[in-house]
């Protein structure tokens, strides 16, 4: 006899047996002492709706059976709804009852102590929901057994039930479930480390939740841009990213702070409003989670370590988690000049983590600045070796990029050149505005040594401008006054027409006392090897401004009574 599924008013679909009006009744009257929270008082009507059921027919007692056990579940009777479960598991054990059964194993499950068995249950509501001629039940047998075994830690039997989840979802109609399926195969491989594959993933279930117009899929199509976008992140590919975060966050009812942290350290990997990106870290490192907390602090340590801001950076530090601080505090230490006492760290983090390319790349920076570049190009040369194996261009940008430097260290500054600009070419493909311009300015840095100063001012001019655009002042600083700095350039040609009043708000903003320190190095040659006093006053002024401390008051004062009643030609 066929069998129908009952609805939760208690009317049967499907099947040709009218229920006599008393049962009727009472199967209204319990199910709506369950939906208002009186579960316990809901027991004794729906047993005896059971218990009458069951002499009709098997399968609409077990389908009581099944509302009797979600009571004593409410009510905290977990066993005895196991026990019913199974009782009536028991009773419809022949084909014309597979969906019923089904729907008591796959209701089981979850609830039985033994998760081995409660594995087992699920398994066989998903055995016998494919024996059905409608789909439908069987995204909600799989999606319970990917529950399980998700609970169950059974990591290597849930991809072929995700990707089933996926296919069936689409089978049956159900676009939701396609996307959930597609998720989760999406997080199962980025969970086994192979981020590539979880990002084409989470880009098909990203394209696949843009169909779902349904308002109420609002925050599935939200994970889903989410997912996407923090992968996105990891492979670099941070344009990418900035706007599927953009996304996720706009479709979140409460911007999740995972959702943020991701979409602040992409547009700081862009350059995208650093002053915002960093009060959003500020804000972050506040977090109720500390796991959120611990990564905004150590995003915001860096920030200061690369901006030259080491006392922040130190304080950053000290609020870290003790497993979170050597990799910041040997980045610190190379920002400090002591790169010899970060390697010891470093070099015991890369044994831990051999995979890991940013300890790799930070073991070679210290490496380097402990003037131990053959040892960090070693380094460098093996993992790009397996970069360019494995085409991974996100690797392959961060690896040149210290390569190029490491090479002009030991003097070939035309491979140096090389690098970088191969470093440039991916840059501007990916849409990397600050990592174009550090790239740029290697290529400047191996003109300049290799005799092309007009060629070296040319790419520092661009690298400048890049930096800018993105208002990452002290990159284009850093570049505005390298091209003054190139020995065989006057000053004024250097700075390429740059206003002084522009330079004094690019340190305002970048905020490095260093700067100070080489404006008043460039005075100096401007007026002693240039002759060009009007603009040796101008940098001496500048100086003189952003001195805030003090520190160089004596020298300044020195040679700017010197400058007293010198003309433009002395």
């Amino acid at each position: 006899m066929p069998t129908g599924t009952m609805d939760n008013d208690g009317d049967l679909q499907g099947f040709p047996l009218e229920l006599p009006a008393a049962v009727r009744s009472d199967l209204h009257q319990g199910l709506a002492l369950v939906a208002a929270g009186q579960a316990k008082q809901a027991l004794s009507i729906l047993q005896s709706v059971r218990d009458r059921l069951h002499t009709l027919d098997p399968g609409l007692g077990a389908l009581a059976g099944s509302h009797l056990a979600e009571a004593l579940v409410a009510a905290g009777q977990r066993s005895r709804a196991v026990q019913v479960l199974s009782e009536d598991a028991a009773t419809v054990r022949g084909a014309e009852y597979a969906d019923v059964r089904a729907k008591l194993l796959m209701q089981a499950a979850p609830l039985h102590p033994d998760p081995e068995f409660g594995l087992q249950l699920a398994a066989e509501a998903d055995r016998l929901a494919a024996t059905l001629d409608d789909p439908r039940p069987r995204v909600q047998t799989i999606e319970m057994l990917l529950h399980l075994l998700d609970r169950h830690g059974a990591v290597d039997a849930i991809l072929p039930v995700a990707e089933g989840l996926a296919v069936q979802g689409l089978h049956a109609g159900d676009h939701p479930a396609h996307v959930r399926g597609k998720l989760r195969v999406a997080l199962w491989y980025r969970q086994q480390g192979r981020l590539d594959k979880a990002l084409d993933e989470a880009r098909n279930a990203h394209s696949a939740a843009a169909v779902l117009a349904d308002p109420e899929h609002g925050p599935l199509v939200a994970e889903a841009a989410a997912l996407r976008g923090s992968l996105a992140r990891l492979r670099g590919e941070h344009l990418e990213a900035l706007e599927c975060l953009d996304q996720a966050l706009l479709g979140q009812t409460t911007a999740d702070e995972t959702t943020w942290l991701q979409r602040t350290l992409a547009a700081l990997a862009l350059g995208v409003d650093p002053p915002r990106a960093q009060a959003d870290l500020l804000t972050l490192s506040s977090a109720a989670d500390p796991s959120i907390a611990a990564q905004a602090r150590r995003a915001l340590a860096l920030q200061h370590v690369d901006a030259g801001r080491l006392d922040e950076a130190a304080a950053q530090l000290a609020q870290l988690p003790a497993d979170q601080r050597p990799a910041v505090q040997a980045r610190l230490l190379v920002a400090q000049g002591r790169a010899a006492h970060a390697v010891p760290l470093l070099e015991q983090l890369a044994a831990d983590a051999p995979e890991q390319l940013a300890v790799q790349l930070a073991l070679a920076v210290a490496l380097r600045k402990a003037d131990r570049a053959f040892e960090a190009l070693t380094i460098v040369d093996r993992q790009l070796t397996l970069a360019l194996d494995g085409g991974d261009t996100w690797a392959e940008l961060q690896l040149r990029l210290v390569r190029g430097p490491t090479l002009a260290d030991l003097g070939d500054y035309a491979a140096c050149r090389q690098d970088a600009r191969r470093a440039a070419e991916i840059a501007q493909q990916r849409h990397l505005p600050l990592h174009h311009a550090t790239a740029r300015t290697q290529v400047a840095y191996a003109l300049a040594r290799l005799d092309l100063p007009a060629e070296a001012v040319a790419e520092l001019d661009q690298a400048a401008t890049l930096a800018e655009r993105v208002g990452a002042h002290a990159t284009a600083l850093q570049a505005a006054l390298y091209a003054a700095l190139v020995d065989t350039v006057a000053v004024r040609e250097g700075l390429q027409g740059r206003p002084i009043d522009v330079l004094a708000r690019l340190h305002s903003a970048a905020g490095s006392g260093a700067t100070c320190v080489v404006m008043l190095a460039l005075a100096r040659r401007a007026a002693d090897v240039d002759g060009d006093v009007a603009l040796a006053i101008e940098l001496l002024n500048c100086a003189e401004t952003a001195d805030s401390e003090r520190r160089l008051r004596s020298p300044i004062s020195q040679l700017r009574a010197a400058l007293v009643g010198r003309g433009p030609a002395d």
